[in-house]
């Protein structure tokens, strides 16, 4: 069979695609086989640790009492190789979002170079946490949750007048 130049650049495009979808595939493969095993490291860590959770999916929640945020969920899990912590300061109803507000979000965030402060496209106001995973040990793993809880209830106190009870 010859191919004419319409036809062989039909066969061409189609080769392409396949291509395409082939390496899109792979790559999504390995993703999730990379995410799967640095969520087992994380796993392996948590189990390790003092801290009690429950696991949903690849989410880890723990359960915090804060001398300001009195209850609290800190949620763990794995992003590709970073381990990240976020826990709720406020959610969105409870307080009013001010440039004030805002920029006293971005100074405290300054201030401490370990948390992310600030608001998630939800509008909640939250801290955050990012580590690698490869650096931690179950150790400090522990200290770092109890640092982002301590810092999420520290927030809390500091921007209290700002959030509703």
């Amino acid at each position: 069979m010859t191919l004419t130049a319409p036809g062989f650049l039909r066969a061409t495009h189609r080769l392409i695609a396949w291509t395409a979808i082939l390496v899109g595939c792979i790559a999504m493969l390995s993703g999730t086989v990379h995410a799967q095993a640095e969520n087992s490291v994380l796993d392996k860590l948590m189990k390790k640790t003092s801290i009690k959770y429950t696991k949903n999916g690849g989410v880890y929640v723990a359960q915090f009492t804060g001398k300001s945020l009195k209850q609290f969920p800190m949620l763990i899990a794995a992003d590709g190789d970073t381990v990240i912590m976020i826990a709720v300061v406020a959610e969105k109803e409870k307080f009013k979002k001010t440039p004030e507000l805002v920029e006293g979000l971005a100074m405290a965030s300054m201030d401490n170079p370990l948390l992310k402060v600030g608001l998630v496209k939800a509008g909640d106001m939250v801290v955050r946490v990012d580590a690698l995973i490869e650096s931690l040990d179950s150790d400090d793993l522990e200290k770092l949750i109890n640092k982002a809880a301590l810092g999420a209830d520290a927030i809390h106190k500091q921007f209290s007048r700002n959030i509703s009870r």
